[in-house]
């Protein structure tokens, strides 16, 4: 079985585009995706690995090191000084880095230098369901202005109905000629703010949760 590196990138209407970024390193093909060695007996799930401010590409880098499989979104900014423009890449969910493992190899985590550790509930780490990577993937791949969004716990509760966010839930934050939504994860408690037409939202309640960061 042939091992290779993947790095992926779409562009958006914006300008900018968004990354879903694995730092070039070498994974091994199979039938389902992109996938590392894993413990017997125990399925891997998707988990938000919490980092040290501004180390989500060093705590990527050091996963892809370790052939840990990892999603680490990104988007382009235009960042401006005083002398000079420059276009960066900055993460989509800055402070986490979406990392898939048995919980069984957690502890491969704790010597990654800038990683806190795993966002959970109760003492437990939590695992983000898959649904959820798959929409955002799938927002990324979509041509919609998406960039981060404060955290928001209140507001218009809606669901997209239709398109390539379909079934993803967020807040109306604004609408004019289309819907300005924040969508959130509130495992996470991050959120991105997306345009999206009044017609592929519906109105639903939305229950929230608090974080806790788990070793």
């Amino acid at each position: 079985m042939r091992a290779y590196s993947v790095q992926r990138m779409v562009s958006v209407l914006t300008g900018r585009s968004f990354v879903i970024h694995t730092i070039d390193t070498t994974l091994v093909p199979s039938t389902n995706g992109i996938l590392v060695a894993q413990s017997p007996g125990e399925a891997p799930g998707w988990y938000a690995l919490y980092t040290c401010s501004r180390h989500e590409k060093r705590v990527a880098s050091q996963l892809a090191e370790r052939t840990l499989e990892f999603f680490l979104p990104l988007y382009k900014s235009l960042r401006r000084w005083k002398d000079r423009s420059r276009v960066v890449q900055m993460p989509l969910f800055p402070g986490y880095v979406f990392v898939r493992i048995p919980l069984t190899e957690r502890l491969r985590l704790l010597s990654i230098g800038g990683a806190v550790g795993l966002v959970g509930s109760g003492g437990a780490p939590q695992a983000v369901p898959d649904q959820e990577i798959q929409k955002i993937r799938q927002l990324l791949l979509a041509d919609l202005q998406t960039e981060p969004y404060p955290y928001l716990s209140v507001g218009s509760p809606v669901r997209v109905i239709r398109g390539p966010l379909e079934g993803a839930e967020g807040y109306v934050l604004r609408c004019k000629k289309k819907c300005r939504v924040v969508i959130s994860l509130h495992l996470i408690q991050r959120s991105i703010a997306v345009e999206l037409d009044f017609e592929d939202l519906a109105s639903v309640s939305h229950p929230l949760s608090r974080i806790t960061v788990v070793v």
